[in-house]
């Protein structure tokens, strides 16, 4: 990997990414229980109808070996309260993430998509949680705007993939 993680747009993806995807099993999670409805339609956009399972809930321990886990990020009060759990259980789901990708289980793909909307007190240490042992991190350069995601992108060795918008992410989850 590189020094500088962050990627131009324009560049594509990465090498060890392209594919990485492509014959294993898929989970589509979310931690903060912010929205994975943009993401999950992102992936059905791409052309990965049911070729994954979503499970806001999913648990590190429940991935099998070698997949590879979409994890959004982003807290929600909502969210949070709808599935009965609080930010230190997110907090603590997120770093079990991160420890079995750091570990070599699985492959671990961050994606924030709520730009500032979903940053804050409640969401910024789930994100930071969740960054150790992740292979990228995509996002809507609106969430951002004050380096947070560079810098754990660069302190984590994460490479950072930034986009204008969400819809933008397809081509992406394409080359997946």
């Amino acid at each position: 990997t590189t020094e500088q993680p962050t990627q131009n747009v324009e560049s594509g993806l990465e090498a060890s990414l392209v594919n990485v995807a492509v014959g294993k099993t898929v989970y589509l999670s979310t931690v903060g229980q912010a929205d994975s409805n943009i993401i999950e339609n992102i992936i059905k956009k791409a052309g990965a109808v049911g070729l994954y399972t979503a499970n806001n809930m999913l648990t590190a321990d429940q991935v099998e070996e070698g997949a590879v886990v979409l994890l959004t990020l982003g807290s929600s009060s909502k969210g949070l309260g709808a599935a009965g759990v609080d930010e230190a259980f997110e907090q603590a789901r997120a770093s079990a993430f991160a420890q079995a990708a750091a570990e070599g289980k699985f492959t671990l793909i961050l994606f924030h998509v709520g730009g500032t909307a979903r940053r804050g007190t409640s969401s910024d240490p789930i994100i930071e949680a969740a960054f150790p042992g992740a292979a990228a991190c995509f996002l809507v350069s609106s969430g951002n705007e004050d380096g947070f995601f560079t810098t754990l992108s660069t302190q984590n060795n994460v490479s950072l993939y930034e986009v204008g918008k969400a819809a933008e992410l397809s081509d992406y989850t394409k080359q997946l």
